[in-house]
């Protein structure tokens, strides 16, 4: 009777489900710089056996996938600038990290600034403005 005792608690234990979690110290990361942006950082706590995260295109992550840690692993985004140079807007992006494992989705949006060019009023658009400079333009040809 105590060995049929025994092999219903083992039969117990191994039929005991686990629940899987994975939690971020960020919901959102925004505002990006567009130009020389830095790294950014975040701790992904999870219980899975091995996780993956998908990003944007504009976006790596180092380490891009790993084992389960409970203490939590710290993953560091690198994001590609959205500049071109100052006389050329970029418009904003965003996207969202997808972290995966064990049946479990976490999704994280991140957004990066665009960069509209500074049209200064003041500044000349060109041309020849007097009839000085256009004799000093005709004696230089």
């Amino acid at each position: 009777m105590l060995l049929a005792g025994a092999a219903l608690l083992a039969s117990c234990k191994e039929k005991e489900e686990v629940t899987y979690y994975m939690t971020a110290d960020k919901t959102a990361i925004s505002d990006v710089a567009a130009n020389n942006p830095s790294d950014e950082t975040l701790v992904l706590k999870t219980n899975t056996a091995t996780w993956l995260v998908l990003t944007p295109d504009w976006v790596s992550a180092t380490p891009n996938s790993g084992e389960g840690n409970e203490n939590g692993t710290v993953i560091t985004l690198k994001i590609a600038s959205n500049y071109k140079n100052e006389s050329t807007d970029t418009a904003p992006r965003s996207g969202v990290l997808k972290f995966s494992g064990s049946g479990q989705t976490l999704e994280i949006p991140i957004s990066q600034n665009g960069h509209t060019a500074v049209v200064d009023p003041n500044a000349s658009i060109g041309g020849i403005p007097d009839m000085a400079e256009f004799e000093d333009f005709v004696k230089a040809v």
